[in-house]
């Protein structure tokens, strides 16, 4: 079958999207929902701030009295008065009437008898017919929708019941000059005299076990008669930890971000690779010690993330069955994202960066602060 040159652009023309056949306002829907929907969830905010100063709001009534002008035209066509409108338009346009002056118009206009009496009785600020009714069931309905918008399908709020964390570069930060400064320490202390870019290097790893083997590897290899163990190492690592601690610091806020998630009934997890033993350190440093439900460290599982073992076992320690309703927080697109990608979870990455690696774990929210997590999920 011959296609047209048209046909054929518009079957190669694609933004990889599901069906491109509809109207342009059609695929737009989900987009205007959404933001409906946002609106409407701040609108309630607003609302909840608001209170009537209702002498305020009847002051402008009780000064206009010219808004019974409609009335009087309506009760003069029920008392089958033909001219009812002209002889009201006569009487009130461009007029500022009081209330004396509109009751004279309706002694004037209207035969005698229980209409007129009625609207003699009338004022501006009982003027309201069936609006009582209205506005009553208006805020019924309102209240109704507040409840759906505040528990609401489209509420991320209410989508998890537990949000986890890693650790490093995540919620603590200055690892690297502390490690320095820590190796260089070690190296001044037992006499290597590394240099500053060969303890660079030893620190690049991720692992102290895989520091340590280069900075023995190293220095055993140019002094054979004089080589040191992991054991000296290790002891000098021991004397000296924590003596840097000051160069460590947490993400702002951190302590009243992790509060507030827990305020609103959520679990808190911490999942890192980092060791037991400085992790209870620095948690206590950083004010974060009884911040979370359940810790994973490095040696409560046997493997280490990218593999999805620890957050797992996170997941089983707070009782959640359902990984979809739970989410972990990370930096790195690969070990983190992949993680928690690879349970089902909800997955942040918090890295600074304006892009993500399209061929890498893609997480469900890239947000720039840690921040974002607890106005997200914090309500």
């Amino acid at each position: 079958i011959a296609l047209s040159a048209r046909s054929t652009e518009g079957l190669i023309a694609s933004r990889h999207e599901r069906d491109l056949s509809d109207h342009g306002w059609q695929r737009a829907y989900g987009d205007i929902i959404g933001r409906v929907v946002a609106g409407y969830n701040y609108f309630a905010v607003q609302l909840d701030r608001l209170t009537v100063d209702e002498k305020a709001a009847q002051n402008p009534l009780v000064n206009s009295a010219e808004v019974l002008s409609e009335l009087v035209q309506t009760a003069g066509r029920i008392a089958g008065d033909p001219e009812a409108y002209d002889k009201v338009v006569a009487a009130t346009q461009g007029k500022k009437l009081s209330l004396t002056d509109i009751r004279a118009i309706i002694k004037n206009t209207l035969p005698d008898g229980d209409l007129k009496e009625r609207l003699l009785a009338i004022t501006p600020d009982n003027y309201t017919g069936i609006a009582t009714d209205k506005a009553r069931q208006s805020v019924i309905n309102w209240h109704m929708a507040k409840k759906v918008l505040s528990r609401g399908v489209l509420d991320e709020s209410r989508s998890v019941d537990a949000i986890l964390f890693d650790f490093d570069s995540t919620l603590h930060f200055g690892d690297k000059d502390e490690l320095f400064a820590r190796l260089t320490a070690i190296s001044n202390n037992l006499g290597l005299n590394f240099s500053s870019e060969e303890i660079r290097l030893f620190g690049s790893r991720s692992d102290f076990r895989e520091m340590k083997k280069l900075m023995i590897e190293s220095h055993n290899a140019k002094f054979p008669n004089d080589t040191i163990t992991d054991d000296i190492l290790q002891q000098q690592n021991d004397i000296i930890s924590g003596s840097f601690d000051h160069l460590l610091y947490p993400a702002e806020n951190a302590v009243k971000i992790i509060d507030k998630i827990r305020a609103t009934g959520k679990k808190t997890g911490l999942v890192t690779t980092r060791g037991n033993t400085s992790l209870e350190r620095l948690l206590n440093h950083h004010g974060l010690a009884d911040s979370f439900d359940v810790i994973v460290g490095r040696n409560d599982s046997n493997e280490r993330k990218p593999h999805p073992e620890p957050i797992a076992l996170a997941l089983g320690r707070l009782g959640i069955k359902d990984h979809r309703r739970a989410m972990y927080v990370g930096d790195l697109q690969n070990d983190d994202i992949g993680a928690g990608n690879a349970l089902g979870m909800k997955t942040v990455l918090i890295d600074g960066k304006p892009d993500i690696d399209p061929l890498g774990p893609i997480p469900t929210y890239h947000l720039k602060e840690l921040a974002d997590i607890a106005r997200l999920y914090g309500r």
